[in-house]
């Protein structure tokens, strides 16, 4: 019982906001234009002029340098541009949040339905904030804010020497978010960032426990940047992998393991080598970024443990669910990416495409795999919206190998079906949700319902898709709970599923 409470007192941790400002100030936009010099180049200076290029409202932090306070239940219809400081945002901006010399904190509750950008300070995320277009840091690009009689001028300004030293970070400790899985049990990540050539790389080594398997894994990380959206980047280590982490964020897999035993998510142990050329752009049609390289890893087959949980369910769909055996053995292989996040007026658009093509891999296999995550969310009329997932995997060549497969069922894809019980290097999902928020009906603790009606259909096998199945859903959800009816309508099983809500939406 005392590892359980230890446990969730780590987890407690991942729920609590990032940073919060003392004594913030209430945000005043100023009439004054603002002009970017042309010596600000790369993409703080097209995020800067693009974001100029639209509606906005721009809030000029005071000489005291007290962060401004986007405050909680107020709404930006534009985006909002932060200059000479840091900022706090838990209110719903409706465009981009920008911040110029400092810090962006998400506060739980805060909704952006563009990017959250911070030019020369770090975003730092909340696990209950939404943020539709992603989060963008450039911690060394160094721009100057002045003030004139007419005009707020950014210009910049040359980098200051810095020594080869541990970067601040939010935690002085260098904890990262802690993790609970079936395999793993708790989760420790430590290791901090180090600056190294006046700051143009970034190592970060890391340790990190799993309580569930004695195991001190190292890892280390390195972010060399050739220029302005250009890095090198490359990781090693040995770690626990997943395929099928798209379905449920981080924490919400770890609260579901903690409390009722369930893991979302099929696992292997592996060493792996990566090494990538990434280029990040940002144009006022949208932003993304673009890699490629190679990956070699080594994986063997892991064993669901006993880690503890509230229910005590070590069930063959609880705690001790297997993880499918991988075939032990190196895979080495070229590797891209390409993520895209167009702009448009109201709705927003995330996609990713991953590319693999295995020069070598158990069993003289050659395949090549290409695998597509996107998301588009679509505003309709008063507080309802449309909201579609779509996750696709194929392979072509060879069978690809097992710790290439992906897998659906349970709640998150098929909930009529048992917890990833399809599976295969060929997959098909999508997931189509309707909801409106009831605003009027006000409860005491939980406050306002949300209800959702989602179309689910898809399908997982190993060589081919076999026939699509569906799942019609009606849910219901508040601050911290949803609960869930599905029906498949060509079988007529049902499920009936209440669960812990930790973010706004999937």
């Amino acid at each position: 019982m005392l590892s359980g409470v230890v446990v969730a007192v780590a987890l407690a941790g991942m729920l609590l906001p990032p940073g919060s400002a003392a004594a913030p100030q209430s945000p005043h936009g100023t009439p004054r234009p603002v002009i970017v010099a042309p010596s600000v180049v790369g993409q703080p200076g097209d995020i800067l002029r693009g974001a100029l290029a639209v509606p906005h409202v721009t809030i000029r932090v005071g000489q005291d340098s007290v962060p401004i306070a986007l405050l909680r239940d107020t709404t930006f219809d534009r985006t909002v541009i932060v200059l000479g400081g840091s900022a706090t945002v838990a209110s719903h901006v409706d465009g981009d949040v920008i911040v110029v010399g400092g810090d962006l904190l998400l506060h739980p509750g805060a909704v952006v339905s563009g990017r959250t950008v911070a030019i020369g300070g770090s975003v730092i995320n909340s696990s209950l904030a939404r943020v539709r277009g992603g989060l963008w840091d450039f911690r060394f690009v160094h721009l100057t804010v002045r003030d004139s009689a007419d005009v707020t001028l950014v210009e910049r300004q040359p980098m200051p020497p810095q020594a080869d030293t541990p970067l601040p970070l939010r935690n002085a400790l260098y904890f990262r978010t802690p993790r609970y899985t079936r395999v793993d049990g708790l989760v420790i990540p430590w290791g901090p960032d180090i600056a190294l050539l006046r700051q143009r790389v970034i190592l970060t080594p890391e340790v990190t426990y799993r309580s569930d398997l004695g195991a001190f894994d190292p890892q280390v990380h390195v972010s060399a940047s050739i220029k302005d959206g250009l890095s090198l980047e490359a990781w090693g280590g040995r770690s626990t992998f997943s395929n099928d982490e798209w379905i449920w964020p981080t924490l919400f897999n770890s609260f579901s393991v903690l409390v009722r035993g369930r893991d979302y998510r099929n696992y292997y142990r592996g060493i792996r080598y990566q090494l990538a050329l990434q280029r990040n752009f940002v144009t006022l049609n949208g932003s993304g970024w673009l890699s490629g390289g190679v990956l070699t890893e080594n994986a063997e087959s892991v064993e669901a443990g006993g880690p503890w949980s509230i229910t005590g369910d070590e069930s063959s769909s609880g705690i001790l669910r297997a993880n499918p055996a991988v075939e032990n053995g190196r895979i080495t292989s070229i590797v891209g990416a390409v993520h895209v996040e167009p702009s448009f007026a109201a709705s927003t658009l995330s996609a990713t495409l991953q590319l693999e093509s295995a020069l070598d891999a158990p069993g003289d296999r050659h395949f090549t795999q290409g695998t597509l995550h996107s998301t588009f969310s679509l505003p309709t009329f008063r507080d309802q919206s449309l909201d579609i997932l779509a996750h696709v995997m194929l392979t072509a060549g060879d069978t690809a190998a097992p710790q290439r497969f992906a897998y659906l069922g349970g709640l998150g894809t098929l909930p009529t079906f048992p917890i990833l019980s399809l599976g295969g290097d060929q997959l098909f999902y999508l997931d189509a949700t309707y909801s409106m928020d009831i605003s009027r009906v006000q409860l005491p603790v939980v406050g306002s319902p949300k209800v959702a009606l989602s179309y689910m259909v898809g399908s997982a096998g190993v060589g081919s898709l076999p026939s699509l199945e569906q799942n019609l859903a009606l849910g219901v959800k508040f601050i911290f709970v949803q609960v869930q009816f599905a029906v498949n309508p060509q079988s007529g099983k049902t499920n009936l599923l209440a669960s812990v809500a930790l973010q706004p939406s999937r």
